[in-house]
């Protein structure tokens, strides 16, 4: 286990792609900072110096689900998107719940992790999936998508039904990555 305790960068990536992880977590952390500090009004998330301006992908998911997310994060900023996870970007004393809401207003996608697990869960993922919800109803659909994303056998809820939604079951995580670059790809052309 690596100096920080994170087991899984041990397992999923190299050394070097650790330090580079770490390296652009605290250079997003003081971006982060910067812009909650700022203004109260929502503020675009900014492109990190030294990588790739992507789409803005917001992840939600419930604690039991941690591990996969992580991966889901590492996996989309190696494939050119530019995540947005609370364990790594959520600045040390910031609102919870307003920089939640912030980042969610001014993201392209708002990807909701599903499972076993989180379908029984309350609390703040709850809560992050109404504020997307209640977000993507005030805009167009250019402007934030919710992508339901299955990660194992279970069933999208109700209320993401509308949705189009993807199962890591049936395809792997770079051709999410594939699809969400291409969609806003689309949207630009």
């Amino acid at each position: 286990m690596n100096s920080d305790g994170n087991a899984w960068l041990d397992r999923f990536a190299s050394a070097q792609q650790v330090e580079e992880l770490k390296l652009r977590k605290k250079q997003k952390q003081n971006l982060s900072h910067q812009i909650f500090a700022s203004s109260s009004h929502p503020q675009p998330i900014k492109a990190i110096p030294g990588r790739q301006k992507g789409p803005r992908v917001f992840i939600s998911y419930a604690r039991e689900d941690a591990e996969q997310a992580r991966t889901i994060y590492a996996q989309m900023e190696k494939g050119g998107l530019n995540p947005w996870m609370d364990e790594f970007d959520l600045p040390l004393g910031a609102r919870w719940r307003n920089e939640v809401s912030r980042v969610i207003q001014v993201t392209d996608y708002v990807i909701v992790a599903i499972s076993k697990q989180s379908r029984e869960k309350n609390g703040n993922y709850k809560s992050e999936i109404a504020q997307a919800l209640a977000v993507a109803e005030k805009l167009d659909d250019t402007q934030c998508k919710i992508v339901p994303l299955v990660l194992d056998e279970s069933e999208i809820p109700i209320d993401l039904q509308i949705y189009n939604g993807f199962y890591l079951r049936d395809r792997p995580v770079d051709f999410l990555v594939k699809g969400l670059l291409k969609g806003k790809e689309s949207e630009i052309s």
